[in-house]
């Protein structure tokens, strides 16, 4: 065990505070975060975006956390106190934002992006372009390919990064959810009524679902399932999606406890049309023995056992709700396979973090040096990140001895 003095300090940058009673992305953060604090590092959090009632209280487990501003020195002032070994951005824009600053105040940071999924993926699928023609993939290739390492959430875009655009699979840390509890005393088939459906409603692949469950799915199945409801679940809907909501679809709000809420219904639908990385509605519906009813997008990056499990079909999917809904054997066999997939996510791929962390620590340089593309992108491109923020500082700076002037 180390001394408090020989912890490695990591400072987490966040695009938000994260919220892991509302997100997958939010639950992803916190149990990577509270894995390494447990392991010994010393976790500290800073964010330009306020506290919500929905933010972690990172307080109750003694991490330390700090408003910082874009676009100001003062952060540099912060870096300069702390002195982090490791910083970790949440998302390309963070990583964007602050990752010139400690690169300039302090250079031997570990310099850590999380993806949480390729973003550009995700926006390639929903307009049904090529991924290489988006905006974004430029921006997070580079980022990745600057950064010390980048966090991967699915071995699907894993396989992306290594085998289409060959970056270096040590340049990447594989780091899926982590397997909470499984719900104790399951109910049974025929203690459980109903279909779920849950998702922030911010995130759009969650809303075109809802739209699809609504328009297309819900007034063909409430014909062949008389007596059965489908329930919505998840924040910050838009209004219009439950306006003339068909009879027996209902919106249901936040469920602080999703677990236990998703517990009590017999199907989990995921009827997700694009999207990227790994889906925390699948993982609730694992953990909580749900039978979940997905997408070939839902399933991405979860076993090829639970992938053959995907609906192929809008009446395929109708079909499979109907069947697995009242059939209890049918039901149990998919149960079967949904539990195995669990084994998936334990606790093993973020303690090889752990010692891969260690050894950059030591060795970053010699790492450095096998990958010339993080110190090339460094000299060159990246460096319209920093003169662009130093303009707007020095911009508003301008502004500021202007005001003094003018009223004194």
């Amino acid at each position: 065990m180390q001394s408090e003095s020989n912890q490695i300090e990591v400072l987490c940058i966040g695009h938000r505070y994260p919220e892991p009673e509302t997100t997958a992305a939010g639950r992803h953060l916190i149990d990577y975060l509270l894995f390494l604090k447990a392991a010994n590092f010393k976790i500290h959090f800073a964010s330009t975006s306020k506290k919500t009632s929905y933010s972690y209280d990172f307080e109750t487990h003694q991490i330390q956390t700090k408003s910082i501003q874009l676009n100001c020195s003062s952060f540099q002032e912060h870096l300069k106190d702390l002195r982090p070994q490791i910083v970790l951005f949440d998302r390309i824009n963070s990583y964007e934002q602050f990752a010139w600053q400690c690169k300039e105040v302090i250079p031997d940071a570990l310099l850590i992006l999380n993806t949480e999924d390729l973003h550009f993926l995700r926006i390639a699928r929903q307009k049904k372009t090529n991924y290489n023609s988006q905006p974004l993939f430029n921006r997070e290739v580079k980022a990745i390919l600057s950064a010390d390492l980048s966090l991967i959430i699915s071995n699907t875009e894993i396989d992306l990064l290594t085998k289409e655009l060959n970056i270096s699979d040590k340049q990447l840390a594989y780091i899926p959810f982590l397997r909470h509890s499984s719900t104790p005393n399951a109910l049974k088939f025929e203690e459980r009524e109903h279909l779920i459906f849950v998702g922030h409603g911010q995130h759009e692949p969650n809303a075109d679902a809802v739209a699809y469950l609504k328009k297309e799915i819900w007034p063909i199945l409430a014909k062949k399932l008389p007596k059965v409801e489908l329930h919505i679940y998840g924040r910050d809907y838009p209004k219009y999606l439950f306006t003339n909501t068909p009879d027996r679809m209902s919106y249901k709000g936040w469920a602080r406890d999703i677990k236990k809420t998703m517990s009590s219904y017999k199907l989990n639908l995921a009827p997700l049309k694009y999207g990227a990385g790994l889906k925390g509605k699948v993982m609730t519906g694992l953990e909580t023995q749900t039978v979940t009813i997905g997408s070939q997008i839902a399933f991405e990056g979860f076993s090829h056992d639970l992938q053959k499990q995907a609906y192929t079909s809008t009446d395929n999917f109708i079909d499979k709700i109907s069947q697995l809904y009242t059939n209890k054997k049918l039901n149990a066999a998919y149960v079967k396979v949904q539990n195995n997939c669990l084994s998936d996510f334990s606790s093993k791929w973020y303690k090889a973090h752990v010692e891969q962390l260690h050894y950059l620590n030591t060795f970053r340089e010699a790492h450095r040096a096998k990958h010339l593309l993080i110190d090339l992108l460094w000299q060159n491109q990246l460096n319209k990140d920093k003169y662009f923020s130093k303009y707007i500082q020095y911009k508003q700076r301008y502004k500021d001895i202007k005001n003094e002037l003018e009223n004194s």
